[in-house]
């Protein structure tokens, strides 16, 4: 959407084009995690800034990351917020009054630069989708909804649209001297989970992206983690392990002892899992998301 406003400020003709309706498809507005950190390296943290921040990026996708497209998102991030402030999205205030917002660490971060958005129910980073909405509605461009891109309309090496399947299967085509392929991520390419059903994180757009000639890059960098299933409310945030759970399987079995070599101790799969939420090989905190899909895989997960 924020490609979309640009280039309708710009004075392209644009459209808009979702696979189902705006604020309500996408992994944005995913409800499995209530909230979002807004990492921006701004005047609320002493000592903090975009270099700093763009070596951190760096240093977390273990050489994997672009340094050129870090330092452009450190640097310009700092806009962007106070652009989508001045647009409505309200972040969380700082309690003590001394900063404009409230900040503190997050995963792999040397700096508290973590921003808390109010989240007003509307999932993941649905606020900022809803901020983004109201924009669109005050500019003059198109918005299609329910619409099921299938492939882009590719001439040599050029791009000259996409084409798709409408609300009642009629198939629409869409000159453009662009494309901007934004359709999020790709949940159903891996095994599903227990009660759920997702219906639009299919990661057509990479398939639909590499057909055309693109190259794809960040791949490896797909999130896993532990999400409650209803009816179960439980809430598993990195601070809940610190209090170093047993995590059972349906047969009441410690699903952890399983598979954990003998030279790591639980304790300490728990301590560095409070360190960061989502699956990572660098630590020990691994040995839980590997205990979980070994689980599930064997059929020892619960009947939820």
């Amino acid at each position: 959407m924020r490609a979309a406003l640009a280039a309708c400020d710009a004075g392209a003709s644009t459209t808009v084009v979702l696979k189902g309706r705006i604020g309500r498809s996408g992994a944005t507005v995913s409800p499995d995690s209530p909230g979002v950190a807004w990492q921006v390296a701004d005047d609320c943290v002493d000592g903090d800034s975009p270099d700093r921040h763009a070596r951190n990026i760096v240093d977390a996708g273990l050489g994997m990351a672009d340094p050129r497209l870090a330092q452009i998102l450190a640097e310009e991030v700092i806009e962007r917020t106070e652009e989508l402030e001045r647009w409505g999205l309200s972040f969380v205030a700082d309690p003590k009054a001394r900063r404009r917002h409230y900040s503190g660490y997050s995963c792999f971060a040397d700096s508290p630069r973590a921003h808390g958005i109010a989240n007003a129910g509307h999932g993941h980073a649905g606020e900022v989708v809803h901020v983004l909405a109201r924009q669109l509605k005050r500019r003059s461009l198109q918005l299609h909804q329910d619409v099921f891109i299938a492939d882009l309309i590719v001439e040599g090496e050029r791009c000259l649209g996409a084409w798709g399947l409408g609300p009642d299967g009629e198939i629409l085509v869409y000159r453009a001297g662009a494309v901007v392929l934004a359709a999020g991520g790709a949940r159903q390419i891996f095994p599903p989970e227990p009660g759920r059903t997702p219906i639009d994180t299919t990661g057509d757009s990479y398939a639909m992206a590499l057909r055309a000639g693109a190259q794809l890059t960040n791949m490896e960098f797909t999130q896993f983690m532990l999400h409650p299933v209803p009816p179960f409310p439980v809430k598993a945030p990195g601070v809940f392990w610190a209090l170093c759970p047993t995590v059972r399987n349906r047969h009441g079995e410690d699903a952890l002892a399983h598979c954990l070599p003998k030279c790591v101790e639980q304790q300490q799969v728990m301590r560095q899992r409070t360190e960061h939420y989502p699956f990572s090989s660098r630590d020990a905190s691994k040995w839980l998301d590997v205990a979980f899909a070994s689980e599930l895989r064997a059929g020892r997960g619960t009947d939820a």
